[in-house]
């Protein structure tokens, strides 16, 4: 409770009209505010605070395996509205490399949400990994993308897809992209 005193507080001292880069907030501070007690902060929220150290410590959030996996999760998420090369390898490594399943694909819909010419091929990768709720989340991606390089990797990976409902959701997936 005490927490989400805090996040309801820290929320109505942004004012919602400010140039970025004038509130910085602690990681105490955003691990609160990310923690899955109330709805998770949008782009607006996002611009209204200082961007390097808040992209710095999003960064740190969704590094730190001690912190909640909600507030990881959510901090992955909030890193799409920095749209920067940093931003994307860190998603990246962790759709690749995260030890949590949920937090690989957590970092798979992140990666989908961000722009820039390598996600598809950084999202293509993920369609391997060991967990068929990470690949489902990488062939959702990729649909949504839906570009020709996005078909081209789910065409890719249906001939080596093992599991039978992966290979139904690649086909309609397909089916649907045309």
């Amino acid at each position: 409770m005490r927490y989400l005193l805090l996040a309801v507080a820290l929320m109505t001292l942004i004012p919602v009209t400010s140039p970025a880069q004038e509130v910085q907030v602690t990681k105490k501070n955003l691990v609160s505010v990310l923690s899955g007690y109330h709805e998770a902060p949008g782009e607006e929220y996002w611009r209204n605070l200082e961007p390097e150290t808040t992209k710095t410590t999003l960064i740190d959030i969704a590094t730190d395996t001690t912190v909640f996996t909600i507030a990881r999760a959510r901090a992955l998420l909030a890193l799409q509205y920095f749209a920067d090369d940093e931003s994307m390898a860190v998603v990246a490594e962790r759709a690749v490399n995260d030890p949590v399943p949920y937090m690989r694909a957590t970092a798979v819909e992140a990666l989908s949400d961000m722009k820039g010419e390598k996600r598809v091929e950084l999202l293509s990768k993920t369609l391997s990994d060991k967990e068929l709720m990470v690949r489902l989340t990488a062939i959702n991606s990729l649909k949504t993308i839906g570009t020709a390089e996005a078909r081209s990797a789910l065409e890719n990976h249906n001939g080596v897809e093992t599991d039978k409902s992966a290979r139904e959701i690649i086909g309609k997936a397909l089916s649907e992209m045309k």
